[in-house]
């Protein structure tokens, strides 16, 4: 399991947001992306998730070129970037079981992830969800997913204290099988993490 970003540059106009980032993350473990906001963390992320390509440089996943292939590269991969929501016509699991056949699993561990995310009550409609608990939803899609690399972009944006908790305790538990690359500005939670 890899995650490289080589020599990546990118602007938007004439702002430099990426200046030749370079960097190489190997195997199980957690990795903690650390700056203060704009300081580029989302537009790394984006670039790694195909979501933009990068003016110069290079980004791969598992050796595969995310730019060159990217449905190959993101096979590998579980994201939350920026700030996603469950779609609002679905139910939480409606949503989970819709992620996770996107991926050939045709019956996500809803009970345990219910359990690991303290997820709200499943039958709810998403849009009658707090921010937090849509948030809590969307990662349960992503671990529905069961990716190899997990890559969540200020995953705790949005929720409580306890919420963040049960986050930490879930990452906590990845780590040991997965690559997990997480950005966030919290010094105390890259350090925890």
């Amino acid at each position: 399991m890899d995650i490289v970003l080589d020599e990546v540059s990118k602007k938007f106009g004439s702002s430099l947001v990426l200046d030749k980032v370079s960097m190489r993350l190997e195997g199980k473990g957690c990795f903690g992306y650390l700056g203060p906001n704009g300081a580029g963390k989302t537009t790394s992320m984006k670039v790694l998730t195909s979501l933009i390509r990068p003016d110069m440089g290079k980004a791969s996943i598992n050796g595969v070129d995310v730019a060159k292939d990217p449905v190959g590269a993101m096979k590998f991969v579980g994201a939350l970037v920026e700030d996603p929501e469950p779609y609002s016509f679905m139910t939480g699991e409606q949503f989970i079981s819709f992620a996770a056949r996107i991926r050939g699993i045709e019956r996500p561990p809803m009970e345990e992830l219910k359990k690991k995310l303290d997820l709200p009550p499943l039958e709810k409609k998403c849009n009658r969800l707090s921010k937090g608990q849509k948030r809590r939803v969307f990662l349960a899609a992503v671990m529905a997913q069961d990716p190899e690399v997990l890559i969540l972009d200020e995953p705790t944006v949005g929720l409580d204290p306890a919420e963040s908790v049960l986050f930490r305790n879930l990452i906590a538990e990845l780590k040991k099988e997965k690559l997990v690359f997480f950005s966030s500005h919290l010094l105390y939670e890259v350090t925890q993490l």
